[in-house]
Parts: structure tokens; C-alpha cells; sequence
């Protein structure tokens, strides 16, 4: 994977999504993510300078995004 071209996480909030969302950061790459709710994994998130999106919506993602990670037990396959 490349560095400078994001891994984008929907459901970025949740215990493991988060997680997988910092450990990426911390070695160099390019997260963005969204979730439905500004919880405390989010708000850590984005201190930690991951931009995320609240509410689901496609548009949210770039067109450079390499990779996209959901979390189907939080968020579902009928997620747009």
C-alpha cells in the first residue's frame, strides 16, 4: 500500500476500527475514516490529527482512496 494515498475506515469509531485506525497513522499512512456519532474514539481520532467524517455518506471519500475497511457488524452491507 502507499503512505500518501488513504486507507479510509467506516465505522472509524468503534473499539477495533479505531485501533486499526491509529496503528496505520502511527506508521505513516494516510487514514480517514466517518462514523455516525462524535464519540470518544473519534474525538482521540481526530487529536491524534485522522480526519473524520460524521454520517455515512460516500461522497465522504476521496477518489485517491487506495483501500476502504468497514466494520459490517457496526455498520452493515447496505452501508452507500
Amino acid at each position: 500500500m502507499q503512505k500518501e494515498r488513504p486507507v479510509h475506515l467506516v465505522g472509524i469509531g468503534g473499539c477495533n476500527t479505531s485501533a486499526l485506525a491509529g496503528a496505520l497513522h502511527q506508521r505513516g499512512y494516510t487514514v480517514t475514516g466517518f462514523d455516525i456519532a462524535n464519540g470518544p474514539n473519534v474525538r482521540a481520532l481526530t487529536q491524534a490529527g485522522i480526519q473524520v467524517s460524521i454520517g455515512h455518506a460516500s461522497s465522504n471519500l476521496s477518489d485517491s482512496t487506495q483501500l476502504v475497511v468497514a466494520s459490517l457488524v457496526a455498520v452493515g452491507r447496505t452501508n452507500p
